[in-house]
C-alpha cells in the first residue's frame, strides 16, 4: 500500500500546473510588506469565523496590525477561534506551513518562529521558490487590477507570469472616454457597431502579440 501511495504522491508532486487566476503582484519587488504570518495567513483567512464568533471590528483590525506584538494578537485570536477548534481545511493549511516554513504546528510555542520564517520569505526569490519549485506552476496568469484597462501590454515578470487582457471597455463601455481611448489604441475610427467589432479584433491581436494568454472581465 505504501508503495502505491508513494508512487502516486511522486507523480502528483511532479505535475506542472497552469494557474489561470492569480492576484500576486506582477513583480516580486512590489509585494506588500506591511503583513506578518498572523495577519496574512491566519487572521485574513479566518475573518468570517472570527466575526461569526463575536469579534468586534476594532479587535479584528488589531489582529492585522503588525505593530502590535504577535503574542498579544495570538492571545486575542484564541479568545474567538482557538486553534483546537480549527476546521479540517484549516488544519490542512498547517501542513502547508510545515512545507513552506519547516514548522509542523501553529500554537503559542511556534507563532513567533513562524513569524520570523515568514519575514525571511520576503527575501527576493520567494515567488520562484513557491510558485515554481514548490507548487510546480509552469505559468500563472496574473489578473491584477491597477494597470491601464485599455492597454494591450501588462508589464510583469514573464519568467513567472503572463498578463490577462480585460475586455471590460468592449463589453460595457461606461463613457465617451472608452470610445476615444479605444479609437486611439486601435487606430480605427468608430462610427458604428461593425467598427466596434473591428476595433475589438485589432486589440485582441495586439494583446496576443504582446504575450497575453487569457481574456477576462470584472
Amino acid at each position: 500500500m505504501n508503495g502505491k501511495y508513494d508512487e502516486l504522491r511522486s507523480y502528483i508532486n511532479n505535475i506542472e500546473i497552469i494557474d489561470t487566476h492569480e492576484h500576486l503582484p506582477r513583480w516580486e519587488y512590489n509585494r506588500f510588506q506591511g503583513t506578518d504570518f498572523l495577519s496574512e495567513c491566519i487572521a485574513m483567512n479566518m475573518r468570517t469565523n472570527l466575526v461569526r464568533n463575536g469579534m468586534p471590528l476594532d479587535q479584528y483590525m488589531q489582529l492585522e496590525d503588525i505593530s502590535v506584538p504577535v503574542m498579544e494578537r495570538w492571545e486575542l485570536l484564541q479568545k474567538y477561534v482557538p486553534s483546537s477548534s480549527w476546521s479540517p481545511g484549516k488544519r490542512y493549511e498547517v501542513q502547508m506551513y510545515k512545507d513552506l516554513y519547516g514548522v509542523d504546528k501553529v500554537d503559542e510555542t511556534t507563532i513567533e518562529i513562524l513569524t520570523e520564517a515568514y519575514e525571511e520569505s520576503k527575501q527576493p526569490g520567494a515567488f520562484k521558490r513557491i510558485l515554481k519549485d514548490k507548487s510546480k506552476i509552469a505559468l500563472a496568469l496574473v489578473d491584477e487590477m491597477g494597470y491601464d484597462r485599455y492597454s494591450c501590454v501588462v508589464d510583469c515578470d514573464t519568467s513567472l507570469f503572463r498578463g490577462v487582457y480585460r475586455m471590460d471597455p468592449f463589453i460595457y463601455p461606461k463613457s465617451k472616454e472608452d470610445f476615444e481611448r479605444i479609437e486611439r489604441e486601435s487606430g480605427l475610427r468608430i462610427c458604428g457597431f461593425d467598427d466596434w467589432l473591428d476595433a475589438c479584433e485589432i486589440m485582441l491581436d495586439k494583446a496576443c502579440l504582446s504575450g497575453m494568454l487569457h481574456l477576462s472581465k470584472v
